[in-house]
């Protein structure tokens, strides 16, 4: 019973919606209270989806839950503010034998204790969960056995993108760096998910301090929601702009406004998406705008406005890295593709000069040979191109902010998993450009240590996982970690598509001969 106002509140005890509206709460895995909704991140008040577990917001912020519930048809969810039952077809609290083994998981995660029990082990918490209602919980620190293993019979062999080959990457350096750029991001992303929104005490605590492994990292609630070796919304997007390059042969800012919208209703349903997981507050805004599909610039300078021209958050910077591949030639095209997209959803200057900074450098890497890419030259593009370009771009009284972390030295100094910041473009782009300066660590040694950091961490990861791809190529990328992706074929399709008509590979016509498709320059 719920006292509110002064008015008892009863819930209603035979609610005739339990048996189709409940599923089995995953085994070993716990709940991520309070988490974050899917659609906004927002962290106040929560409930969690009682059919598909996933999480939303309350009707008090952005409704996301109600909006899951229309759009699924999920009509029961637990709150995390007090851990009742809402039926949204009895339009009632509830209470109901078979939501106690949820109800007893959630006060476990939320409390440390089971119901009633407010003292005893960890281990005599779990050995009494599994008496009361037959759940085998885990311990966090023990290794995940949730999903099926991949069976790879050799992760190191190297894996071709679609038809392209690896003698074709080493007679086309450039090629061998876009590809570099698509899939490093989407390794960088995928490894991330392992620690996103932990704090650096969690991640030592569920890894003991070892190298975050992969794709068998201990799977939290929030990652469990991606298959096994799965990338997130990050690359999802970065996908939108190569679906939109592949259909209109062009940025066309309108057409990715409405493949983002689509996506985040409907995410890749040929992948067995639902919904688009992921998406950040200021693009779920955005796109409540009228004028979004029309006209997104506007919208996302409208919102940027109504959120006191001061929000700066990385969801555009993680998925802007491929506009440096595409036209990498014409450097101006270069700066206004990259403007457009970005504006479709982030209108503030931080998080423009953040996309800025990643394609001109992967623009200029991609273009470059090996023996030429150093410390050095790295430095001087950043000195003579990318900083001047920026300081056009970004307000004066976060240009030192925008410094500062561009040209951080440590991880440590960013401070990746400060609760009220992880989503800021600025350590986003730090994270990235620490990343890329490594290069006496691996790619592999890279993505964790910035996943060890944790914070939003695919974020990071990816957007270092693509300039450090762009750095050293497709051919340098971890193989066993490639082998390891659900996705990879059906992303090798569309990257394949995008190469041909970016003129990096030749294509045989249906009378023998070979052509090769050139890019077309959009301004």
């Amino acid at each position: 019973m719920e006292i509110d106002g002064g008015f008892a509140i009863y819930p209603k005890t035979d609610c005739p919606h339990i048996s189709s509206h409940v599923g089995n709460f995953p085994e070993g895995h716990t709940m991520d209270i309070p988490g974050m909704c899917q659609m906004c991140e927002d962290d106040a008040e929560n409930w969690m989806c009682c059919q598909c577990f996933l999480t939303f917001c309350s009707r008090q912020c952005g409704r996301h839950m109600i909006d899951h519930c229309q759009r699924e048809g999920h009509q029961i969810a637990l709150s995390f503010s007090d851990l009742s039952f809402w039926c949204y077809l009895c339009d009632s609290y509830i209470e109901h034998d078979a939501l106690k083994r949820i109800f007893t998981q959630a006060h476990l995660s939320k409390f440390g204790t089971l119901p009633g029990q407010e003292t005893g082990s960890a281990e005599e918490q779990r050995q009494a969960l599994k008496a009361a209602f037959g759940i085998s919980t885990k311990d966090p620190n023990a290794k995940n056995t949730g999903s099926k293993a991949i069976v790879v019979e050799d992760p190191s062999a190297f894996l071709p993108v679609g038809n392209i080959t690896e003698e074709d990457m080493k007679n086309n350096p450039i090629l061998d760096r876009v590809l570099g750029t698509i899939y490093g991001h989407a390794l960088g992303d995928a490894v991330g998910l392992a620690t996103e929104f932990c704090s650096k005490y969690e991640v030592k605590t569920i890894f003991k301090g070892k190298p975050i492994t992969f794709p068998d990292f201990a799977r939290t609630m929030h990652s469990w929601r991606w298959k096994k070796g799965d990338w997130t919304d990050d690359t999802d997007q970065l996908i939108l702009i190569m679906d939109m390059l592949n259909e209109k042969k062009q940025v066309d800012i309108k057409d990715f406004a409405a493949k983002l919208l689509s996506w985040c209703q409907h995410g890749f349903p040929e992948l067995g998406d639902k919904v688009g997981l992921g998406l950040g507050t200021t693009t779920s805004r955005v796109f409540k705008c009228a004028s979004y599909l029309e006209d997104p610039h506007s919208a996302a300078e409208q919102v940027w406005e109504q959120m006191g021209m001061n929000a700066a958050p990385n969801g555009a910077v993680m998925r802007t890295d491929i506009l440096g591949c595409y036209d990498y030639s014409n450097r101006e095209n270069v700066l206004q593709n990259t403007l457009d997209i970005c504006r479709v959803t982030h209108f503030d200057s931080r998080c423009q000069a953040s996309c800025i900074a990643v394609t001109l450098m992967v623009r200029r890497l991609i273009q470059m040979s090996s023996a030429d890419i150093t410390h050095d030259t790295m430095e001087k593009i950043l000195t003579d191109d990318i900083l001047p370009e920026c300081e056009k771009l970004v307000d004066p009284d976060y240009w030192n902010d925008f410094k500062k972390f561009i040209c951080a030295s440590t991880l440590e100094e960013m401070e990746l998993d400060e609760a009220k910041s992880i989503g800021y473009t600025l350590k986003c782009l730090g994270a990235g450009f620490w990343g890329l300066r490594q290069m006496d660590k691996s790619f592999q040694e890279i993505i964790q240590a910035i996943a060890a950091e944790a914070g939003d961490a695919d974020t990071n990861a990816c957007v270092a996982g693509g300039l450090v791809g762009s750095r050293i190529g497709y051919r340098q990328l971890p193989m066993e970690w490639l082998c390891y992706c659900p996705h990879k074929k059906w992303l090798d399709e569309k990257v394949e598509r995008l190469v041909t008509f970016m003129g990096l590979r030749s294509v045989t016509t249906s009378d023998g001969t070979t052509s090769t498709t050139t890019t077309t320059s959009t301004g």
